[in-house]
Parts: C-alpha cells; structure tokens; sequence
C-alpha cells in the first residue's frame, strides 16, 4: 500500500507540474507595427497598422515629430486627391489635396505625387505640405504619405494634441493619432532662413550666408525626403579660393 500511495503521490506531482506547463505556457506575442514608417511607395511597413474602414476604403495615421503619416487602400477606384484630407488638429481643420495624384495605376507600378495645403476645399494658403506614392497590386489602389505639420504653421504647442483625418471619398470615419513632439527647432528654422533670405538683399556678407542655408536646406524636401544638394554654395567658395591663389604675385 504504502508502494502505491508513493506512485500516486508521485503521478499527482507530475501531472500538476504538467498541468501546470499547458496551463500557463511560455507567453508570445506577436510582432507589432513598426513606428519607422518610411515613405518609399512599398506598404508593407502599414501591414500592421490599425485601419480605419469607410464604404470605399481604409484609412491609417502614424505620428513621426513634426510629420504625419498617412495610409490609404481602396476597395474600388482610383486613390482620391481631391474631395480633401481633411485634417482636424486642436479644433481647427486644415484642407490636404493633391492636383498631380495619378488616378491610373497599373499592377506593380509607383508614382509619385505631391500635396497642397489649404484653409479651405482645394485652397493653396499653405503651399507645397508633403510628398506621397500611388501604387497598385493587381487588386487595389494603395497611397502613402507625409505632410510636415510645420508648413500648416502649427508649432509646439500642437504637440502631443490628437489628429483626425477624414476623406468623404472614402469614408465618413475619421482615422486618428497624436501629434508628435515639434520641436522648437523645427519651426525657428524655417524663420532664420526667412531671415537670412531678407538680409541678403542688403548685404553681400549675408548673401553667401543665405546661399549656404538654402543649399543646406534643399537636401530635404517639405516630407522629409532627401533630394538632390545644390552645389551653388560649394561652387561660390571653390570659384573665390581659386580667384585668389590665381592673382599674380609681385616679384620679392
């Protein structure tokens, strides 16, 4: 008896232990949405992302410091430029749209667009905002796109404030997120640039100072994407060095 008790003890043991195991196994989860968005016209990046689903397509945000992120897939049609992304940030409402999105994209292929900022309908006060891709995977129409919330003249008093973007022609839904922190930097940048440009009417001195910060600026586009670097700031002092070791020298 005491023999068996020992083996029944024993197997109790060893199925608690089990029971245990399946009970509570080992915890995996799975791989979630990466927060480095990049904006290259390849969605697989989005795969993850919470939509938002309207009658004729979905919708996603991302927040990245100064830039939004957005994501569009169709059910049917075209990727919508105008009717307006509507964006609401701190209950005021900024009017996103494009005039060279191109509604005809055939499987496999990326086009590029840009993306003009309005306080109303189709209105251009803010400029060129951001920068995109259309592409198509043999079923759907896909976009993805950055605006820079600077060029809507927001600063960092927006920052950590909800977005909200909605486009009636494809859904009625808003898809939000939070606004990114926007640093101070991000704005006054753009200010001394302004002024530079101004002192270089009065000034030669602050005319190659302005030719250089527009070289440097122009390395990145209003979506952050890198672009091709002038060269006219470099080409000023290669042509001024060599003007000068080229003088001729008086005979010692």
């Amino acid at each position: 008896m005491k023999k068996i008790n020992k083996l029944m003890i024993l197997g109790m043991l060893v199925l608690g232990v089990t029971g245990a195991t399946m009970i509570n196994p080992e915890m995996t989860t799975a791989a979630h949405a990466s927060a480095n968005i990049t904006i290259d016209g390849k969605m697989n990046d989005w795969k993850y992302a919470t939509l938002t689903e309207g009658y004729n397509g979905y919708t996603a945000l991302t927040s990245a410091g100064q830039y939004v992120n957005v994501y569009v897939k169709m059910k049917n049609g075209a990727v919508p430029g105008y009717g307006d992304y509507n964006f609401t940030i701190d209950g005021k409402t900024y009017y996103i749209w494009s005039k060279n999105i191109s509604g005809s994209v055939s499987s496999g292929t990326v086009k590029s667009f840009t993306l003009t900022g309005g306080k109303w309908n189709d209105g251009t006060q803010y400029g060129t905002v951001g920068t995109g891709y259309v592409t198509n995977d043999g079923s759907h129409n896909y976009a993805e796109f950055q605006i820079d919330l600077t060029k809507l003249g927001l600063t960092d008093s927006a920052s950590g404030k909800q977005i909200s973007m909605v486009n009636p022609n494809i859904g009625s839904d808003s898809t939000t997120s939070t606004v990114g922190t926007i640093t101070a930097t991000s704005t006054s940048s753009s200010s001394s640039t302004s002024s530079s440009t101004n002192a270089n009417s009065t000034t030669s001195s602050s005319s190659t100072t302005s030719t250089s910060s527009a070289a440097s600026s122009s390395a990145t586009s209003s979506a952050g994407v890198i672009t091709d670097k002038s060269t006219v700031g470099l080409k000023s002092i290669f042509e001024t060095g060599f003007k000068r070791h080229s003088e001729p020298r008086l005979p010692s």
